[in-house]
């Protein structure tokens, strides 16, 4: 066979697979894609659907550190309110034949709310943060900020406890440490304040949250 008969026979051969297989290819291709995107497009879904879920579950654990802060704060408040009458007493007394005094002695006690803000913290660098519902985000919000006002006055509060108790420990009449006792009673007061004021927030959310979630 010659060289011109083989060159001829492989162009027929070739013209002919292109003739049927190129649209066999594009077909396949298009249908390659098109999985590729079904794919894509499946896979966003679950992932969106995953993060909905996990942002009602976050919702769900910052709604119950909320119930939990606020069970904290109703148990302490009478202990703080205790504490700042009892100063607020030590502050009046001009004298030391004072009732106050009557015992010899200068004791303080009280409870604080431990609080915590770990699942806040912690959905707002979440993935799931832009799925929470803006509204709530902005109230909530609010909440926390109070929670780090009260936190704020509670370590000036501290600070004077220390201070007082430090004067009380040398063996002073709480009478000589008058001016620190004053200082004590405006930083019970402005952290009853607060106090009150997040309590009333959170109780507020709280309620809201229940109404809304329950069916009419």
């Amino acid at each position: 066979m010659s060289n011109g008969a083989v060159r001829g026979g492989i162009a027929a051969v070739t013209g002919q697979r292109t003739r049927w297989d190129l649209p066999a290819m594009a077909a396949e291709a298009l249908m390659v894609v098109f999985a590729v995107l079904v794919a894509f497009g499946v896979e966003e879904w679950r992932e969106e659907r995953q993060l909905r879920q996990f942002a009602a579950s976050a919702r769900a654990a910052i709604e119950l550190e909320m119930q939990e802060n606020l069970d904290e704060f109703r148990s302490s408040q009478p202990s703080l309110r205790s504490l700042l009458q009892r100063i607020a007493v030590f502050v009046r007394a001009e004298d030391e034949s004072d009732p106050v005094f009557s015992d010899g002695s200068f004791e303080i006690s009280f409870a604080l709310p431990n609080v915590s803000s770990a699942a806040w913290r912690t959905a707002q660098a979440s993935e799931a943060a832009p799925y929470f519902d803006y509204d709530w985000i902005i109230r909530v919000s609010q909440v926390y900020d109070i929670l780090d006002a009260y936190e704020r006055a509670r370590d000036l509060m501290l600070d004077s406890i220390s201070l007082v108790l430090a004067r009380a420990a040398s063996d002073a009449h709480p009478l000589d440490f008058k001016e620190d006792l004053y200082q004590l009673n405006g930083r019970l007061l402005l952290l009853d304040q607060a106090h009150e004021a997040i309590q009333e927030q959170m109780e507020q959310l709280l309620a809201d949250e229940e109404t809304a979630s329950t069916p009419e």
